[in-house]
């Protein structure tokens, strides 16, 4: 009896939650100033309208906060400034829809159709759009800051000055995405796709782009301090005239950001085609301290007065030298910066890898460390050497060394890039004698074949009685030299007699 009157129950609810979700989208289509006033009386009311057929309906202004639409079709509807906080949006149709300063913050849109939606200054602050799809979509100037895009497809999507922020864009499909002045800081790119997208004047400042696709990308005038690469990411004919290594904000009250750091440094001069690949490749071999292979192996030395700083770095061939006397260098500026800190530092090569050791008294360990760290941001270009030391004429000495790595990195590729055609040129001139011997073999041989044909012709002939004289005189014609003329003549005396 008790179970049947459960079931009963059940049954009766059931009946009484579709009524009144079919209440609920009525009242919806009967305008929002009506809706919006009986919400507000309301409030406790849980809103359903999961599967509503809502196309084209004109919400603006719409109270829908954590209203559940799951698989709702709002092809086209116009949600100017609707609120859509928390909203279960799993599967919506908004295809086309206008979303303009829709506050849709933590609101769950899990697969939902927003292809060529309006979304101009909408609110996705922590919203969930795991494989969302915004081809097309118009999101200038929205707010994604924080927001789930795992997976999403958003190609062609115009987020030109919108704010990514700590998105997590892993896997994100963005190719010829527009990203123009876009703040993707500290953003996940990880996997993402980014081909052919325009990044002018991006913010990738802190982002984690491993393994990701910039293929035919445009990254003029990003900013790129503390991205997190890795030898993964394809960065096939990028267009970049300039790029900047750090930034600032205008002041402690603003948002604002200034780049800084130009490379090239000069304001006239612009990489040529292909040199930002390779100065980001560079920066990934060697002279980036954070990038490069960097094994620190920490080891405290109990009951003794000094610790150990161990940094194993190991370089390609054409950077070795350069590189080692940059490492070599940051003995002398411990010494100008410290010089009461009792530190030694010892480099040891072996092969290709160069194995930097730092010897500190016990309390100086924190402080050598951030040098070291500062001096690596100096060799990058991150930090300009007249922030990290305060005399000008030291500051000079420390440019000036890092002008004579990079001269001794140019001229060790050169040599290497002559080394190189050197030995390409003897292989294709190996070849090319080969092939020209060969040639002349072959000649030879058919020379030869073409001779011993003939002379077996006059055997047979000369086997002939009433040949001999001919056979003779031919001997004589085919002669190559005056001993088998002199030896014919010998053979006719004594045919005569």
């Amino acid at each position: 009896m008790e179970g049947f009157l459960i079931g009963f129950f059940q049954r009766i609810f059931g009946i009484i939650q579709k009524i009144f979700g079919i209440t609920q989208v009525k009242r919806l289509k009967r305008g929002v100033d009506h809706w919006n006033s009986w919400r507000k009386k309301n409030s406790e009311i849980e809103i359903k309208l999961n599967g509503a057929n809502l196309q084209g309906a004109k919400l603006y202004h719409a109270n829908l906060k954590d209203a559940n639409l799951y698989c709702a079709n709002l092809k086209g509807a116009k949600l100017y400034r609707a609120n859509l906080q928390g909203a279960n949006l799993k599967g919506v149709n908004l295809k086309g829809a206008y979303l303009n300063g829709a506050y849709l913050q933590g609101a769950n849109l899990y697969r939902a159709n927003l292809q060529g939606a309006n979304l101009y200054r909408a609110n996705f602050e922590d919203a969930y759009l795991e494989d969302a799809y915004l081809e097309n979509a118009y999101l200038n100037v929205a707010n994604l800051k924080g927001a789930k895009l795992y997976r999403t497809n958003l190609q062609g999507a115009n987020l030109q000055d919108a704010n990514l922020k700590g998105a997590n864009l892993q896997g994100a499909y963005l190719n010829d995405a527009y990203l123009i002045g876009t703040n993707l800081q500290g953003a996940n790119l990880q996997d993402a796709n980014l081909k052919g997208a325009y990044l002018n004047d991006a913010y990738l400042i802190g982002v984690t782009a491993l393994n990701a696709d910039f293929t035919n990308a445009i990254l003029t005038g990003a900013c790129i301090e503390d991205w997190n690469i890795n030898s993964n990411i394809k960065l096939d004919n990028v267009i970049c005239d300039y790029i900047y290594l750090t930034y600032e904000t205008k002041d402690e009250y603003s948002n604002d950001f200034v780049f800084k750091n130009r490379r090239p440094i000069y304001p006239d001069k612009n990489f040529e085609r292909g040199e930002f690949t390779r100065f980001i490749q560079k920066g990934l071999e060697i002279l980036d301290l954070t990038y490069i292979k960097d094994q620190a192996e920490d080891t405290t030395k109990d009951n003794q007065e000094e610790e150990e700083i161990k940094r194993f770095i190991e370089f390609p061939p054409e950077y070795k030298e350069a590189g080692t006397s940059i490492l070599t260098f940051f003995s002398h500026i411990l010494k100008y910066k410290y010089p009461d800190i009792k530190a030694t530092v010892k480099i040891e090569l072996e092969g290709y890898t160069l194995r930097m050791i730092i010897d500190t008294p016990t309390g100086s360990r924190d402080i050598i460390e951030e040098t070291l760290q500062n001096y690596g941001k100096v060799v990058i270009g991150k930090l300009p050497a007249k922030e990290f030391l305060d005399d000008p004429f030291e500051v000079m000495r420390l440019e000036n060394q890092l002008e004579i790595a990079k001269m001794q990195l140019k001229q060790t590729e050169k040599l290497l890039n002559l080394s190189k055609n050197n030995y390409e040129n003897r292989i294709q001139s190996l070849e090319l004698q080969n092939n020209v011997s060969q040639n002349n073999h072959e000649k030879q041989i058919k020379s030869l074949e073409l001779q011993l044909d003939k002379l077996y012709s006059l055997i047979e002939k000369s086997l002939e009685k009433d040949h001999r004289t001919n056979v003779i005189n031919n001997i004589q014609s085919t002669g190559n030299n005056e001993g088998k003329t002199n030896l014919a003549s010998k053979d006719i005396n004594t045919t005569s007699t």
